[in-house]
């Protein structure tokens, strides 16, 4: 049975009257010969008020778009998905993309032009959210100082924040695309994965600490909070890491921690010391009084009383301890007070074959001090100092400016040294590498210097020696003590 021949003219009218884009033929002479109801409806403009007009007179401020259109149409034949804006009849205006091509007759001529218009309002404006959102994003990665990463469920880094590079010292493009326990401590690689794995079955927020990397080779105490990213399934398809460098956060817990034990230790030994001072003033007057019948018996006596006198020593040092502040401050140059340390301890440095050498006084060091206190700390650290070099050797001591606000004390010797592993226990009370030490000489210097605001470190190497930096405050200098240092 033959089958019906197709209507085109009827087919292209329904065609053009159900479509939801805007289609409108302009004829040659850019007057409007055809709108349909898409047209009307995204522009508010019947079709009696435009048929019959020119183009142009409706978007007046478009009309820059026509000619270069009718150029590009002679170019290349057809105008694809071209953006525009156009103002309707309700006041506002809409985004608008626009194929037109052109209508031929069977010369090639152009007769007309069919221009499709599709409305892409909402997709415009969310671009420009996105943009809008991209661009807050930016600003505030390159604003904040926590490093923001995004990982896989494998720990792949997929994304880095540029905060990474003052992080860590790396440069994102060499830590994208790599594995994030790379960077881990390896004693924290294990923990750090147990978190991790316990974050895709449990689905939940948590937080981890662990040490990274730097570029430099020190390590960084880091906190990071792990946020699952879900996908439609509930499953868990990449996590987001916030880290921040809570280093000094732990220097600083560390200090106070330290600070506590003193002062329990403080309190303890003020306690303890005051009940045994007393019967052990009666011992050692009477053992004096015996020592005076000892014949053949002079080397345990001398031993009972050695003994005694290294009670009596370990009871002063409870008592300094104890001490809760430091009075009779006063400006006195770090330079003076290093050449009054160093003559009091002259005499057992010779007996042990030792020299110590002071550098040659750059300028005056003002330091706002308990005078006798600090002389304290600088002979407890020479004396260790002395104690470590059985063989004898030199002890170089100097004083520096640090910066503009700090001046920095170096006493370094030539002694036996000490392990990298033990080298953070030293100033904690009670730790003492020496056979008969008490561990509370660094201790007291401890607390006299954080008392004077100032702080000690230690630099060591087994068989090498030791350098004990001492950084105090500078302060202003009085016009007398300027005056009489010149």
């Amino acid at each position: 049975m033959k089958q019906p021949e197709l209507n085109y003219a009827l087919f292209m009218e329904t065609f053009f009257n159900h479509s939801v884009d805007a289609i409108t033929i302009i004829g040659a002479d850019n007057i409007i010969q055809y709108v349909n109801p898409a047209f009307e409806a995204l522009y508010g403009l019947s079709a009696d008020t435009v048929v019959g007009k020119n183009v142009w007179t409706l978007w007046p401020e478009n009309t820059n778009d026509f000619p270069w259109m009718a150029s590009r149409i002679l170019q290349e034949k057809q105008v694809s998905e071209y953006e525009t804006r156009r103002r309707t009849a309700y006041g506002h205006c809409v985004d608008v993309s626009l194929t037109i091509s052109p209508i031929r007759d069977l010369d090639g001529n152009i007769r007309a032009y069919l221009t499709v218009g599709r409305d892409i309002t909402e997709k415009k404006r969310m671009e420009r959210a996105l943009l809008e959102v991209e661009s807050m994003f930016r600003l505030i990665e390159g604003n904040i100082s926590d490093a923001v990463a995004i990982v896989t469920r494998s720990g792949r880094i997929e994304y880095a924040s540029t905060s990474y590079e003052t992080f860590l010292g790396i440069r994102i493009t060499n830590i994208i695309g790599g594995i994030a326990v790379d960077w881990i401590h390896p004693d924290d690689i294990n923990r750090t994965k147990d978190i991790f794995i316990n974050l895709l079955h449990e689905k939940k927020r948590c937080q981890l600490e662990c040490r990274l990397k730097h570029r430099d080779g020190y390590w960084l105490d880091v906190e990071t909070a792990m946020t699952p990213i879900m996908d439609d399934n509930g499953e868990v398809r990449k996590i987001i890491l916030v880290s921040r460098d809570i280093t000094d956060r732990r220097r600083a817990e560390q200090l106070l921690l330290q600070a506590e034990k003193l002062s329990v230790v403080g309190q303890l030994g003020a306690a303890l010391a005051h009940e045994i001072r007393n019967p052990l003033t009666s011992v050692k007057g009477f053992f004096q009084l015996l020592n005076r019948d000892t014949l053949g018996k002079e080397h345990y006596f001398s031993i009972i009383f050695s003994e005694l006198q290294r009670i009596e020593d370990i009871i002063g040092d409870f008592l300094n301890s104890a001490k809760p502040q430091i009075n009779g401050f006063q400006v006195c140059d770090a330079w003076e007070l290093l050449r009054k340390s160093i003559s009091v301890m002259q005499l057992e440095a010779h007996m042990h074959n030792i020299e110590i050498r002071l550098a040659s006084a750059q300028a005056y060091l003002p330091i706002r001090c308990d005078e006798d206190k600090l002389k304290q700390v600088f002979v407890n650290v020479i004396k260790n100092a002395i104690e470590s070099m059985s063989r004898g050797g030199v002890i170089t001591v100097n004083a520096e400016l640090a910066g503009d606000d700090r001046i920095c004390i170096q006493i370094t010797d030539q002694g036996c040294g000490i392990s990298a592993d033990l080298l953070p226990q030293l100033g904690h009370p009670f730790y003492t590498t020496k056979e008969k030490g008490t561990g509370m000489g660094l201790a007291v210097c401890s607390k006299i210097l954080h008392e004077h605001k100032g702080e000690m470190s230690f630099v060591s190497s087994q068989g090498e020696g030791t350098q004990v930096s001492i950084k105090l405050p500078k302060t202003e200098p009085l016009v007398s003590d300027a005056d009489s240092a010149k």
